[in-house]
């Protein structure tokens, strides 16, 4: 569909205008006549657009549409908080359930109250919801330190002794393309793409790897189904989701996607913990700017990745290459796991790995 600018519009009300006698001739620049065409001229430009948009977007749903197939949303992290007094008291302190926590920025909202008993300074551990979905919500340990809530004035610290986990970002379109790929190439069932695409559509699954093993590995199964949530791990919940599609219970509406007298493991895939070293030059750019934005980025490109997915030394060049103030980029090697030396090359993830982000020592040497 062809759309028109604010400008072609304008002209062309203006000749048609000329073209049909309407005895209207003061087309100059804030004249009545030009102020109405002006004030028709721009929402019809936006109308023009948005018809457009529409049509582009609802045309992109319709293969998507007839199979009912939809974007899979992000998952909120979880984390288990303490509270603390700044001294033992010989009172009871209770912590409402809903107080919000947050590491500064990014906000936590406890699930279930918390007490002080009599005598002591910290809480009962308690668990607590991200505000929002994302894969940003997976913070380290002990960096939720802010409490957002108004509690008592006894009520004086917080803290997250271990790490969140099970936040995820939305399914991207391009990750929402390969999963439909996937059950179109798998409408029978039983195939890889079969059983690729029935655990992909588990919500909380972001990447699957299947490895056949020839003979039976344990003399047992026949595949193994590799799962990740988004964090490179599988919790036992959604283990037991992922079984139950590919198992199926002798249901007619749930029969299983494997074959019968295949058998199928369903396991957490290895972690490859990438390290990443090397120079950065920045010119007039806040060098603790720069320093935090590589880390940001490189976590993000690592944590993306999928199971089956190499790290390409090249994308993380690239990645940094195109962060404001960065004007050179040199020395980047890569290291998987401690055991293995560093490499100026890709790292190759297995089938049955995936890569995560363990650290990174980029020197930013301003010019």
């Amino acid at each position: 569909m062809d759309t028109k600018s604010y400008e072609e519009l304008l002209t062309e009300m203006k000749q048609s205008a000329i073209s049909s006698g309407s005895g209207l001739t003061d087309f100059n620049e804030g004249s009545i006549i030009m102020t109405i065409f002006e004030a028709i001229a721009r929402p019809l430009e936006q109308s023009y657009i948005d018809t457009r948009n529409g049509y582009t977007n609802n045309l992109r749903a319709i293969p998507y549409s007839v199979f009912d197939f939809q974007q899979k949303q992000g998952q909120k992290a979880s984390v288990n908080v303490v509270f603390s007094r700044s001294s033992a008291l010989d009172t009871v302190s209770t912590i409402p359930s809903g107080t919000r926590v947050s590491n500064g920025s990014l906000v936590f909202i406890t699930t279930q109250a918390a007490t002080i008993a009599i005598g002591d300074t910290d809480s009962n551990s308690v668990g607590a919801t991200a505000e929002e979905v994302g894969l940003k919500y997976n913070v380290p340990a002990d960096t939720i330190k802010t409490i957002e809530s108004n509690l008592s004035a006894e009520i004086t610290e917080v803290n997250n002794p271990y790490k969140a986990t099970g936040g995820t970002d939305a399914e991207t379109q391009t990750q929402m393309l390969r999963r439909f790929k996937y059950m179109i190439n798998g409408l029978q069932g039983s195939n890889r793409y079969g059983i690729m695409a029935g655990v992909l559509g588990i919500e909380g699954v972001r990447s699957v790897g299947i490895e056949e093993h020839f003979p039976p590995k344990s003399d047992i199964y026949n595949a193994t189904v590799y799962v990740d949530d988004g964090t490179g791990r599988l919790t036992d919940d959604l283990k037991n989701k992922c079984s139950d599609i590919i198992n199926g219970n002798d249901t007619e509406s749930n029969p299983g996607l494997r074959a019968a007298g295949i058998n199928i493991d369903i396991q957490a895939a290895s972690i490859i913990e990438v390290q990443i070293k090397g120079t950065v030059y920045i010119y007039r750019a806040e060098q603790a700017r720069v320093e935090n934005d590589v880390q940001t980025k490189l976590q993000e490109y690592i944590n993306g990745l999928g199971i089956h997915e190499n790290v390409v030394l090249s994308s993380i060049i690239v990645l940094l290459r195109q962060l404001s103030g960065i004007v050179d980029v040199s020395g980047i090697q890569l290291k998987a796991n401690e055991e293995t030396g560093w490499v100026s090359d890709n790292i190759e993830i297995g089938i049955n790995q995936i890569a995560r982000f363990s650290s990174e020592s980029i020197t930013v040497i301003p010019r």
